[in-house]
């Protein structure tokens, strides 16, 4: 299974951003669950994600929807934590599976050891 890696994307709510956000959930709605067993995030998913002890902000409704559906066809979800991704944490660790990643971290890619990091 093959691994894929997307940085940087800081998604945003505002009017400026609907459009790239719109076009990153039909990205990851094509993501072919078959081939693509693993999605690296590294760093900057959000431009600005807070996560409230009860609530989610609906305005990710769309993406953090499509990555439900990644997992529920199977597919790994790994988040390293950048410099917009402070406040990653419970929700996506236990609603959508993602493993974060609070730090550089050293992974197995293949046989291969792999060092995940956001940098700035």
């Amino acid at each position: 299974m093959s691994v894929l890696l997307v940085s940087d994307v800081h998604l945003d709510v505002g009017p400026q951003g609907r459009e790239r956000m719109a076009d990153f959930v039909t990205f990851l709605r094509e993501v072919d669950a078959g081939r693509i067993g693993r999605i690296i995030v590294l760093g900057d998913l959000f431009d600005f994600w807070f996560e409230y002890k009860q609530v989610v902000f609906s305005g990710y409704f769309d993406v953090l929807r499509a990555f439900a559906e990644l997992r529920e066809r199977g597919v790994a979800l790994d988040l390293v934590c950048g410099n917009h991704d402070f406040w990653a944490g419970r929700f996506l660790e236990q609603h959508l599976d993602f493993k974060v990643h609070r730090a550089p971290t050293v992974i197995d890619l293949d046989g291969r050891r792999t060092l995940l990091a956001h940098g700035d």
